[in-house]
């Protein structure tokens, strides 16, 4: 078993107001366990602000990120399921799974985006994961797939 998310980051919410909440409480775990420092999130918005939501990968599937250099301290990874879904534009996906990406490195994190790789691509396991109603069982999920 590869632990990809710990259970303490990950957070379940019906609701956020927009997307830049969706990236805060996602980013708050990794904050508090001093993994990332919050110019790390001001770097995921403005890269938002110049590139667009480079990140919505898919149809309920977000992981925003910033460089290596913009406050990373410790490689992670936290997951905010949404039950409500948002968009990071007017014209994109709606998405419910906010996965933030915290890379100390270019290479050090391609394991992890290999395990979440699978996890993007399997959709029985993105729907359990939106359908969960508490962190042990998402995390369950993820690391046990």
């Amino acid at each position: 078993m590869v632990e990809i998310i710990k259970a303490k980051h990950i957070q379940i919410l019906d609701h956020v107001e927009n997307w830049e909440t969706a990236v805060k409480i996602a980013a708050e775990p990794l904050l508090q366990g001093d993994y990332i420092e919050p110019r790390y999130v001001d770097a995921i918005f403005e890269n938002t602000k110049k590139m667009g939501p480079y990140y919505v990968l898919a149809h309920n599937i977000a992981m925003p990120h910033a460089g290596v250099d913009d406050g990373v301290l410790k490689q992670q990874v936290s997951l905010l399921i949404l039950k409500n879904p948002i968009k990071f534009s007017d014209d994109g996906f709606e998405v419910r799974l906010v996965f933030l990406l915290a890379a100390t490195d270019n290479h050090s994190h391609l394991e992890t985006l290999r395990n979440l790789a699978e996890v993007f691509s399997d959709d029985a396991l993105i729907d359990a994961l939106i359908a969960s109603d508490d962190v042990q069982t998402a995390a369950n999920l993820l690391n046990n797939h």
